[in-house]
């Protein structure tokens, strides 16, 4: 597994801030229907669509990108909700980025996949641009997974400023012919911390940090939007502090950019 960071079997706690090949040209959006959700001792989730996001493709169908690096903050490197903002806890299953490594080898074999994880928590997205220049350089991708904004959004920047930061970032890898699958943010909660503080972990301003994310992605060349927010409606899908997911939203999260990896990047033809 090519994974960003190694993660051990149980949960670890890491120190950080607070807060948290060129491809043929893609769509600017991919539709998705909502998936199926089993998470297991938990009770099934509000979802009405019968399409599995684990569901195998028979004959597997090739997907025309193969090195992905997922960047972003602590959603992306794969932190676990904890009221302790002292501390990220990572997935001892991986975060997004990790799943969907081992899902697009399962389900598009004889096809390897390489998924980079790249996240940094506690980043802004406005003092990001030169790390995504270095990734970039450094990683050479055959497309990026961008999901970046959250903690812009929480320390009090607007949505327009934010997004502004990720229009520098899509253009930076336009400049380099690599395409990027930007997310838009799902909704976070306010939330009281044990010791009585209240974050307001950005939420007002969600909405229109999304709607703006949307924007950037229309009629871009190579750039898709996965469309993280209608997915993941459910407040189960978001732990207890508020901004950070439980293991059930990871598997979302992993299901979404999948669905739209296949479907922005095909390969005509198939392996038999």
């Amino acid at each position: 597994m090519s994974f960003g960071r190694l993660l051990c079997p149980f949960l670890t706690a890491a120190l950080v801030a607070a807060g948290c090949s060129q491809a043929p040209t893609a769509p600017s959006a991919v539709v998705l229907d909502p998936p199926t959700l089993t998470a297991p001792g938990a009770p099934a989730l509000a979802d009405t669509s019968t399409n599995s996001p684990f569901t195998a493709i028979n004959p597997p169908r090739a997907v025309g990108v193969t090195r992905l690096v997922a960047f972003g903050d602590s959603i992306t490197w794969g932190a676990m909700s904890a009221f302790d903002s002292s501390y990220v806890y990572a997935a001892a299953s991986g975060g997004y980025a990790e799943r969907l490594e081992v899902n697009l080898n399962l389900l598009h074999q004889p096809q390897r996949f390489s998924v980079f994880n790249d996240g940094q928590p506690g980043e802004l997205a406005i003092s990001a641009l030169p790390r995504f220049r270095s990734m970039l350089t450094s990683r050479r991708p055959g497309g990026v997974l961008l999901l970046e904004g959250i903690n812009d959004l929480s320390n009090g920047f607007s949505p327009s400023s934010t997004a502004n930061a990720l229009r520098q970032m899509l253009d930076a890898a336009a400049a380099m012919g690599v395409p990027v699958a930007i997310a838009t943010m799902y909704q976070t909660y306010g939330a009281t911390y044990p010791d009585g503080t209240f974050r307001d972990n950005g939420a007002a301003l969600v909405p229109a940090f999304n709607s703006a994310v949307r924007a950037l992605a229309t009629g871009r060349v190579n750039v898709a939007l996965v469309d993280l927010e209608p997915l993941m409606r459910d407040r189960r899908l978001v732990g207890a502090d508020g901004i950070h997911t439980t293991d059930a939203g990871f598997d979302v999260m992993e299901s979404a950019f999948r669905r739209v990896i296949e479907a922005a990047y095909p390969v005509r033809g198939s392996f038999q």
